[in-house]
């Protein structure tokens, strides 16, 4: 007995002989071209088709607990012996959202696709479909995983929280000296304190220092950083500006030398500082080459609000009487 596989969409031609008891030869098609294919109008023919679909074995995905770090392998094992696989596609859906990914061949009878990382918590549903050349076609699925949070970010995301519980601390310390110091202190506005060269100018270069703070820290990589060291600068002024009516203490005379509140903006901001930047480099959060650098970065702004408030200070008896007087004449024609 013999066996011969015949490929997928050939054309078979043949034609029929019987053999008489005496010898003789009967053909359904003339002898002279019974074995030329291209005559076939004395032959029969029928055509190679396929209707059966592939074959999906297996479909695999890797790794098996995925996070948001993570991109998704999916890897298919599908066969078809008659008319061969064409394609094998992905589908995905991402909150409701479908996506299709044409899966690349890697061995015979292998193809994978990925899923790209998606944020944790997430459901992610996806089958597989292949088709072969006769146009039948197989699907799996649907399949779905659930993204989960990596270890490494949730041991970021716990050096972030102790870096605002570092930075609440500083403040919460920070209000309660403040508190103490009000003991006493008499919740009056001197007249001289509504004179707008009395704060004003300090008010407006806090909010001009926290915000290129903050810039610069962002631009180092560091934005957490220079927004807790930029809100601890708006908040050394609340504290101590004199505009303030429950902040007017007696005993530091903010309402006479109002340059002191630059003064007390450096300390505070220093005193935030260190504890925001020493935090964040024994958790790790930052190097210490990089803390080093943001270290330097706010005490520039430490000792230049210093050396402002002291150079205020000492020429302030001399300016704070000091007006501007403008005349406006009328044009008479």
């Amino acid at each position: 007995m013999y066996a011969e596989t015949i490929p997928y969409n050939s054309k078979v031609i043949f034609y029929l002989e019987a053999k008489e008891p005496f010898g003789g030869t009967i053909l359904t098609c003339e002898n002279a071209t019974r074995w030329d294919p291209y005559v076939q109008y004395d032959k029969y023919s029928y055509l190679i088709t396929d209707e059966t679909p592939p074959s999906i074995l297996e479909v695999r995905l890797e790794p098996k607990d995925l996070t948001e770090l993570d991109a998704a392998s999916v890897t298919v094992r599908a066969m078809d012996n008659v008319s061969r696989i064409a394609k094998v596609e992905l589908s995905y859906w991402v909150k409701g959202f479908e996506q299709v990914e044409a899966m690349n061949i890697t061995q015979i009878g292998l193809y994978m696709a990925s899923i790209p990382p998606q944020p944790s918590g997430t459901k992610v549903t996806y089958s597989v479909r292949a088709l072969d050349n006769a146009g039948n076609e197989a699907s799996a699925g649907p399949f779905f995983y659930t993204v989960a949070v990596s270890p490494s970010i949730q041991i970021q995301q716990a050096k972030r929280a102790l870096t605002y519980i570092a930075f609440a601390a500083a403040v919460i310390l920070v209000v309660a000296i403040a508190y103490l110091w009000r003991r006493g202190w008499r919740p009056t506005l001197k007249p001289e304190c509504m004179h707008p060269k009395a704060m004003t100018s300090l008010m407006l270069l806090t909010f001009l220092i926290a915000a290129v703070i903050y810039y610069q820290l962002a631009q180092l990589g560091s934005p957490l950083i220079g927004l807790l060291i930029a809100a601890g600068a708006i908040i050394s002024w609340i504290l101590f500006d004199p505009r303030i009516i429950m902040l007017t203490p007696n005993k530091l005379r903010l309402d006479k030398t109002p340059p002191l509140t630059l003064i007390a903006e450096g300390l505070i901001i220093a005193f935030i500082s260190i504890i925001v930047i020493a935090t964040s480099a024994l958790l790790r959060f930052h190097s210490l080459a990089h803390a080093y650098t943001l270290a330097v970065i706010i005490g520039k702004y430490v000792v230049g609000l210093m050396a402002a408030g002291l150079t205020l200070q000492a020429v302030w008896p001399q300016i704070k009487d000091f007006k501007f007087f403008i005349e406006v004449e009328e044009l008479k024609e």
